[in-house]
């Protein structure tokens, strides 16, 4: 094997994150860049697509509507 890609996942997902210590950590290793960018994004979407403390279960986050209202300009 050449340099392997490596993919790191760290999250508490799907729960809520209080400090580090809630974090796992996975790591992954693949022989082409193609699959370690495949298997990302299977990871995203397997968090995305599931109900969770930050996303509503189809891929939106949770709070982003509020956190969209905190980001405008005052007036």
């Amino acid at each position: 094997m050449e340099t392997p890609w490596i993919l790191s996942v760290r999250t508490s997902l799907p729960k809520a994150c209080n400090n580090g210590y809630d974090l796992k950590l996975k790591l992954y290793a693949f022989e082409t860049f193609a699959e370690a960018r495949d298997s990302m994004r299977k990871v995203v979407n397997s968090f995305a697509f599931t109900k969770n403390k930050m996303f509503d279960g189809k891929g939106k986050l949770v709070r982003m509507k509020e956190f969209a209202r905190e980001m405008l300009p005052e007036k």
